[in-house]
């Protein structure tokens, strides 16, 4: 089976090569709170990585979500099972990969049914509370039916692409995610980590050591100290990708993100633009989740120390004080965070429960440096803020998840290419954003009209 192996040595590498020396956490939009540290959480052979504001922040994560990696070889003529509880959180989902860290499959926490006798407490209306919450995940190389309703329940599987051609995989790439655990919960949401069991064929089910003795154990992680001991990325001065009004495009897959990293730069964009292309496929990557879509916009100090958003903001339900019954909202969970764009780190983010409102639904965010934060960019001027980060530029992305099927204005919504129909689609929901020096945004007072934004000179 050491014919995966070579994935188990890459994607710790390139996370050591991707890794800053700085804790993003250090940078945090001063009332955030960091998640409750992970001691004692029991871990199998199968889960090898863990997301970690300070040592794996990589492929753009959400500082409200815990991402665990697992390496799964599936035995031939067998199946994986990952046999878990629901977590006290607002969301769960386990998302597969190829090789190019695409999705190829996924089960949202609704779609997982629970084992006889046991609840589920993600369904809107459903208790949060409810007990006993186990559920058991298939892990199958097989090709999915081409109709999803001839799925398999509680099923994954696990195929590679060759061409036009899906063929069965015996190596699965997994990513088990948990946001925003209820308060009090450790970050697993006080149910632990999904454990490993090997289904052989002939109806032996091997748990424990048992099934990592049978899977043969995989290389270790890389120690937390040469990870702390890596420089930050190189800083990139110019204005490479950014406008004066920020322009937000949606995330439909590797090339096409990429073909923007030139916008601003004339001629040079263009031709970027021209020869990488602009696919609509929604292929993902960078570790992505088939349950969110995306949207970047790109900030620069060369035209100004502020980033100034406001716009509407959808809802969400409530879960973080561990409401018992879980809301409805026009999404399941939304975020912004500002990245570095060469690491792939988080600096800081602000999902929706964090988001001050103001006028109803609206909201004003504004995103800089710390020294550069303007006197009434705070709560009290219903000012929410982010941290910019240390370098010159940031890149901003906006999450939307699991919206509900009324919900029009969604970015899952928006049609390719990136960049042409964002507006016209999310309507009042799009992020107005532009750039400000921190005197001009101080100019507009305490509190902040969000109507005098868009008059105002940045």
């Amino acid at each position: 089976m050491r014919s995966w192996t070579w994935l188990a040595t890459v994607l710790p590498m390139a996370m050591l090569a991707a890794c800053g020396g700085g804790s993003a956490g250090d940078h945090g939009g001063g009332d955030t709170p960091m998640p409750p540290a992970a001691s004692g959480l029991s871990r199998d052979c199968g889960w090898l990585l863990r997301s970690d504001p300070n040592l794996l922040n990589i492929l753009y994560p959400d500082r409200a979500a815990t991402y665990w990696v697992a390496l799964l070889p599936i035995p031939a003529g067998g199946e994986l099972w990952l046999e878990g509880r629901y977590p006290h959180a607002r969301y769960a989902s386990f998302n597969l990969y190829n090789p190019r860290l695409e999705p190829i499959d996924a089960l949202a926490d609704v779609e997982l049914a629970p084992e006889p006798g046991s609840a589920q407490p993600f369904a809107v209306g459903a208790r949060r509370d409810a007990d006993p919450r186990d559920y058991r995940v298939r892990v199958i190389s097989a090709v999915p039916p081409a109709d999803p309703a001839e799925r398999a329940p509680n099923t994954l599987y696990s195929y590679a692409a060759v061409g036009e051609q899906r063929l069965p995989s015996p190596l699965a790439v997994a990513i088990y995610r948990v946001y925003v655990e209820d308060a009090g919960y450790d970050i697993s949401g006080g149910v632990g980590l999904p454990q490993l069991a090997v289904a052989l064929p002939g109806g032996v089910v091997l748990r424990g050591s048992a099934a990592c003795s049978a899977l043969e154990q995989l290389p270790p992680v890389p120690a937390a100290e040469a990870l702390n001991g890596l420089d930050p990325a190189v800083e990139t001065q110019p204005n490479l990708a950014a406008a004066a009004e920020l322009r937000w495009l949606k995330f439909f897959d590797l090339a096409s993100s990429q073909s923007h990293r030139l916008d601003a730069v004339p001629v040079l964009g263009p031709l970027l633009s021209g020869a990488l292309g602009q696919s609509t496929a929604n292929s993902g990557g960078f570790a992505s989740n088939v349950h969110n879509s995306y949207m970047t916009a790109s900030l620069s100090q060369t035209l100004g120390e502020v980033g100034v958003i406001e716009g509407r903001f959808p809802s969400a339900p409530r879960t973080r004080d561990g409401d018992a019954v879980m809301g409805d909202g026009q999404l399941r969970y939304w975020s912004l965070c500002s990245n570095e764009v060469n690491s792939q780190r988080y600096v800081d983010c602000l999902y929706d429960e964090q988001v001050q409102r103001v006028q109803g639904d609206r909201a004003i965010i504004v995103v800089s440096r710390d020294q550069d934060r303007p006197a009434n960019a705070i709560a009290a001027c219903g000012v929410n803020w982010l941290n910019w980060g240390p370098f010159s530029n940031s890149l901003l992305i906006y999450r939307h998840m699991l919206p509900r099927p009324d919900f029009a204005q969604a970015i899952q919504q928006v049609p390719g290419p990136s960049g042409a129909h964002e507006r016209e689609v999310m309507g009042d929901y799009y992020p107005e954003g532009r750039h400000f020096s921190r005197a001009a945004f101080e100019a507009l007072g305490c509190p902040v009209n969000p109507d005098a934004i868009p008059k105002a000179r940045g």
